[in-house]
């Protein structure tokens, strides 16, 4: 089996993402793999891995909201912002339930929020890691995020759970930092699962040891396995063939091509299923009609037209 497309993997904690895509490419026996969407090592869940062709999707596949279930713990900081760094202070906890969820709305929503210093985001070329490392103090960075939605699970005074769905870009590490902060307790994050990097769930997914006992590379994709054509399913799709083909293949859009694309768009706007902004995140699949195999996918380049983002290999 030459497969191209996503594997979706449960990764368990005390391994890092880097880790997970180095037994994948052992088990799939290919160096072409790589993740969308890093998982720190203490966190678990839900681990999108691109491999083949797939991995030319990845600023696409890694643009989805991302969901957690999240542990807060209260009364210490640390320098990562969660359970496993060095603590810096000790507070005492008292706050009332009420206190509690009013802070929680208050982070709902649009914030902007600061990043944690251990974390790959850069500053004047550097990652911020890497100043962390070496002891080294700089301007706080700060970032907007979008928490859509924070719903409280259960707790108590000490350490609470909370589940939480984010655009890209948001860290769960900066939200529970600034939750302490806002209530004069300090707080780290204290556990970390990924159970959704839509449009994919965690129910989807295999842990790595599953993954490698039921791979048969002989047989037909697992269930964790999303073929080509069926990545980005909220994208409309067209078929083509013929001359209208082979321009594809060679970088350009057919007149014929065109003019369906253009059709597709006046569908989706007539029937609301589109928004002029909406339509500038979405693409259109580009299949072939002999065999429905993905060939390219074509982005919006203007009001009207469309650019080839990428085309893949037979």
């Amino acid at each position: 089996m030459n497969f191209s497309g996503l594997v979706l993997i449960d990764k368990a904690s005390g391994m890092t993402s880097h880790d997970v895509v180095g037994k994948c490419r052992k088990i799939l026996k290919t160096k072409a793999v790589g993740h969308a969407g890093t998982l720190d090592p203490m966190a678990t869940g839900l681990l999108v891995l691109l491999v083949g062709e797939a991995t030319k999707f990845s600023q696409w596949v890694l643009s989805g909201d991302k969901s957690y279930q999240a542990g807060i713990k209260f009364g210490l900081t640390t320098d990562s912002w969660d359970i496993t760094g060095k603590t810096e202070q000790e507070f005492s906890v008292d706050f009332t339930q009420d206190q509690l969820r009013a802070e929680i709305s208050k982070l709902s929503g649009p914030v902007e929020l600061p990043v944690p210093m251990y974390s790959a985001i850069k500053k004047n070329g550097k990652k911020l890691y890497e100043y962390a490392r070496k002891g080294e103090e700089i301007e706080e960075v700060r970032r907007p995020m979008n928490f859509k939605t924070v719903n409280y699970v259960d707790g108590t005074q000490e350490e609470i759970f909370v589940d939480l769905s984010c655009e890209k870009g948001g860290y769960i590490r900066s939200w529970a930092h600034c939750l302490g902060k806002n209530l004069g307790t300090g707080a780290v994050l204290s556990s970390l699962r990924r159970t959704l990097s839509s449009p994919y769930k965690i129910e989807q997914a295999m842990t790595l040891e599953e993954f490698a006992e039921k791979f048969d590379p002989e047989a037909e994709p697992l269930s964790n396995m999303i073929p080509m054509k069926s990545l980005l399913p909220t994208w409309p799709s067209v078929v083509i063939e013929g001359r209208d083909e082979k321009l594809l293949c060679n970088g350009t859009i057919s007149d014929f091509l065109m003019n369906r694309l253009r059709w597709i768009d006046q569908v989706g706007f007539d029937s609301g299923r589109i928004t002029p902004e909406s339509r500038k995140k979405l693409g259109v699949k580009v299949l072939a009609n002999s065999d429905k195999r993905l060939l390219s996918l074509v982005i919006p380049k203007d009001e009207k037209n469309y650019k080839i983002a990428r085309v893949f290999k037979s």
